[in-house]
């Protein structure tokens, strides 16, 4: 998490994503998927909205999640921050796609 115009958002991530994958799992071994995985963030986003708007917060944050799941690696990412895997070989590969208005598919988003 990256806090943008303080930390409370970036804490309330750190302390609450957990929960809300876990909150996913219905049978043991399951593998989340996308859209649940994409749910979490929703679910966090709105809880957090709820929170700022009771406590007069401003602050926002970026979510970056790797989450590895029976030797799967599942890559998440929302905001500017950028996921990169570096290999054995000192190789590395990018994971994830910045979400900043220069990317045009966000600039599409937003504007």
């Amino acid at each position: 998490m990256d806090g943008h115009g303080g930390s409370k958002a970036s804490q309330f991530c750190r302390d609450n994503i957990v929960r809300l994958l876990e909150k996913q799992v219905t049978a043991p071994g399951q593998i989340l998927s996308n859209l649940q995985i994409s749910a979490v963030y929703r679910e966090l986003d709105s809880e957090f909205l709820e929170h700022a708007s009771a406590n007069s917060l401003q602050d926002g944050s970026t979510c970056l999640l790797a989450l590895i799941q029976q030797g799967q690696l599942s890559v998440a990412s929302l905001g500017d921050s950028i996921c990169t895997l570096i290999k054995s070989d000192s190789s590395f590969q990018r994971l994830s796609v910045e979400q900043t208005p220069q990317n045009l598919d966000e600039a599409r988003r937003i504007y």
